[in-house]
């Protein structure tokens, strides 16, 4: 019940807040963060040997009235993926493990609201490039007399997705590109505006 209360509280800080920043907008500029989460689905190479995993994000995004309503962002995100059935039978594998440590740069634009009279809603589009640190864990199966190994990867890529925003929370999916590693991403996210001036 204490958790509702400060999150009601929160949301109609943030709601005057943001209507704040609306009716004085040429001075307005502000910083916010989101955390989000939710499945990512390996596609082509990285789909033949990994289950869908899941995966969980931290977004700083920045902008101002020279920028609006485009706003530039720093993602980190971590997701973690189990080998699959498939993949097992038909190599010497018995495990493997793969957790991508990801950091994104890029921007993100905002369309007309779709709906703004009882709620906003606004559909967006976002995209930039990617880096991810890999670590795969392989075990091998007794018979095939083969040690454990560990391996660390670095990728460089690019990613490009869009969604709607709630006012405070975000649904957006995404196509990320990493060579032999590229997946789909769905996620929630919750923004909470961190810093402003009007």
């Amino acid at each position: 019940m204490k958790l509702n209360k400060i999150l009601i509280l929160i949301f109609f800080i943030s709601f005057n807040f943001l209507s704040a920043q609306v009716e004085s907008y040429h001075e307005a500029k502000g910083v916010f963060f989101s955390l989000g989460v939710g499945p990512r689905f390996p596609m082509g190479e990285f789909s033949r040997r990994s289950n869908i995993g899941p995966g969980i994000s931290a977004v700083v995004s920045y902008t101002d009235v020279n920028f609006l309503p485009v706003f530039f962002y720093g993602k980190f995100g971590y997701q973690n993926h189990s080998g699959n059935y498939k993949f097992y039978q038909n190599s010497d594998h018995s495990t493997l493990t793969s957790s991508l440590f990801s950091a994104d740069f890029g921007a993100k634009y905002f369309f007309n609201p779709i709906v703004d009279d009882m709620f906003l809603l606004m559909p967006f589009a976002e995209g930039g490039f990617s880096y991810s640190y890999l670590t795969e864990f392989y075990q091998f199966k007794i018979n095939s007399e083969k040690p454990d190994q560990l391996e660390n990867l670095s990728k460089v890529g690019f990613h490009i997705g869009g969604g709607l925003s709630f006012f405070l929370m975000d649904i957006i999916a995404s196509y990320n590109y990493l060579y032999e590693y590229q997946f789909f991403s769905l996620d929630l996210r919750i923004t909470i505006p961190v810093a402003a001036s009007l």
